[in-house]
């Protein structure tokens, strides 16, 4: 239904996010100052306003449903895409302004310590290669765990009777979510990370794997009657160690400000009634909440007045410190994986993480200047689409071993240009051709490993 202005405009939209990441004020200047794509698209973005701009967003998002569901058909064929695995997480960014025009923006955690600003949430289904099946966008403050039906409603479909293993965090995997999934309705498997905090490992056979990083971790799986699951218990050295810093550095912050608390008592115009005392510590007790159950603290009431004489706090031995750190559970309701089919399909959820550490660093998705709610959620579909346009360039780059970032192969294809050279023959008239620039070896790699041609557009002559 798109006519054809309206279909450069939306690609040079999509194109630019990915290109030149930022606003869509940021991204209307671009395709008019400062980019050859009206050139290759044989349009002239000098004759669209920022408003035109601003429609086709709302047009792209009013096609949502169908352009995403298009788009993953084509790669699924393009690629031949197994989708065996789906990923679902979530992520928040923040707007710049109150936007108190848009329901949807709410204070809540925000993943990137802005909760000085209203939020609005996204929520990503990807298969077990990255590529992203279903978007969806919630309110700032919207608990995770509620998200997931809706977006498993989404993905059923009465022509595919396949059911995709859902892998998914310790943060949407409640106990309510995984009863859902299992149902006679759904009957959807299931790979997550067990909520339950694991202290020890059972006894059994270990199995020596490997994250993403190289650290060796440590497997032992055992079968759960009582929810018949299979589970995996994991210890890392390197999460073990991650854990005990975080937890040092927590007791050093809360023995400073106890200090702070204490030293406070001996000077002029600092906080020493007793009730307020109790009350600031159990405030860092719930701050702290962490290592606070660690300490013995005693507060002595002065004898003549309402105030507190000392603050004293002893470190105490405690049953968890006796405990292995760096254990977590994998919970699956799949009978017939090893520990290491497992552990691979759990590290998969790193394509979640890629997915978001892209869409915010590399495609501008943060922070969001809009207020109104539709051009919010059509910042965010374009992004998701930008999205789309990256990863299979990459998926296909990587096939050819090029595991550059999108920024630096971003970059390095930039300096191949579109120029126009002019020049006057013996009879004095002008000559003008317009071409693309030589490509450089790594351009000439890209363009290869991709199957497209090295000199983008065509070449243009005129005599004057």
């Amino acid at each position: 239904g798109f006519n054809k202005k309206e279909i450069n405009l939306a690609l040079g939209t999509v194109i630019s996010r990915a290109v030149y990441p930022g606003s869509e004020r940021r991204t209307f200047s671009i395709l008019q100052n400062n980019s050859s794509l009206d050139d290759l698209l044989a349009t002239d973005f000098n004759q669209y306003t920022l408003t035109s701009m601003y429609k086709i967003s709302d047009r792209l998002l009013a096609k949502k449903k169908e352009l995403e569901k298009y788009i993953y058909e084509k790669a699924k064929e393009q690629f031949q895409l197994t989708e065996t695995i789906v990923l679902y997480d979530l992520t928040n960014t923040y707007f710049e302004g109150t936007a108190q025009a848009n329901a949807k923006a709410k204070r809540g955690r925000s993943k990137e310590k802005r909760s000085d600003c209203p939020l609005v949430t996204l929520g990503l289904v990807l298969d077990e290669d990255g590529f992203c099946k279903k978007s969806d966008i919630f309110a700032g403050n919207i608990s995770e765990p509620k998200t997931l039906a809706q977006m498993i409603e989404g993905l059923k479909s009465s022509e595919d009777l396949s059911r995709p293993i859902i892998v998914m965090d310790a943060g949407i995997a409640t106990e309510k979510n995984l009863e859902f999934l299992k149902n006679d309705e759904n009957r959807y498997d299931y790979v997550v990370v067990s909520r339950k905090a694991m202290k020890l490992m059972p006894k059994g056979e270990t199995t020596t794997l490997s994250d993403k990083k190289g650290n060796h971790v440590k497997a032992v799986s055992v079968f759960n009657k009582e929810s018949n699951e299979m589970e995996l218990y994991c210890h890392s050295e390197a999460r073990e160690q991650k854990e005990k810093s975080i937890k040092t550095l927590f007791q050093t912050r809360f023995e400073v400000d106890l200090t702070k608390l204490s030293q406070g008592l001996k000077v002029k115009g600092r906080l020493k009634n007793y009730d307020k005392i109790k009350e600031t510590i159990g405030r860092l007790k719930e701050k702290y909440k962490k290592v606070s159950f660690l300490y013995e603290i005693n507060v002595k009431r002065a004898e003549l007045d309402k105030n507190a004489e000392s603050i004293c706090w002893k470190k105490i031995t405690a049953q968890d410190e006796k405990t292995l750190q760096g254990i977590y559970c994998l919970r699956t309701t799949i009978k017939g994986f090893d520990e290491k089919r497992l552990w691979k399909i759990y590290l998969t959820l790193t394509g979640v993480e890629s997915a978001f550490r892209s869409m915010k660093s590399e495609l501008g998705m943060r922070p969001i200047f809009h207020q109104k709610e539709t051009q919010v959620d059509g910042h965010l579909f374009i992004t998701v689409l930008a999205y789309h346009l990256v990863h299979s360039l990459r998926f296909q780059l990587k096939k050819k071993q090029i595991n550059d970032s999108w920024p630096t192969i971003r970059d390095a294809m930039s300096s191949q240009v579109r120029a126009t050279i002019q020049i006057k023959n013996d009879q004095k008239k002008l000559i003008s051709i317009r071409k693309t620039s030589e490509p450089n070896e790594y351009q000439k790699r890209i363009y290869q490993a991709i199957g497209i041609s090295k000199h983008p557009g065509i070449t243009e002559k005129t005599i004057l």
